[in-house]
């Protein structure tokens, strides 16, 4: 995780620096600092809105949510995959997430 957290750093505004917000969030996700995966995965939603690890990023926060007991901001999330990448794999992942959390 340091070593992403050093690309960013050292190497703001790369075509690179999207994919290093999201291995940052995936990293703090698998040590369950849900709060931090979030904050990387929504930094990546926003700043590069347009980028492929977007529906990824958005779904995994609203997993991350879901983990921290905020079932409204991870219902959020989720919702958001769904309406702006209706078509991507994380759509119907997040689909099926939803329909479990109701």
């Amino acid at each position: 995780m340091a070593g992403f957290q050093r690309f960013v750093k050292d190497f703001p505004g790369t075509s690179l620096t999207p994919n290093a917000y999201y291995w940052l969030g995936e990293s703090s996700y698998q040590q369950k600092d849900y709060v931090r995966a979030m904050q990387s995965f929504e930094y990546l939603s926003t700043e590069y809105p347009g980028n492929e690890k977007v529906p990824a990023a958005l779904f995994k926060s609203g997993l991350a949510a879901g983990e921290t007991g905020d079932l409204a901001k991870s219902k959020k999330y989720l919702k958001r995959v769904i309406e702006e990448f209706p078509t991507s794999d994380e759509a119907k992942l997040a689909k099926n997430k939803l329909a479990e959390i109701r």
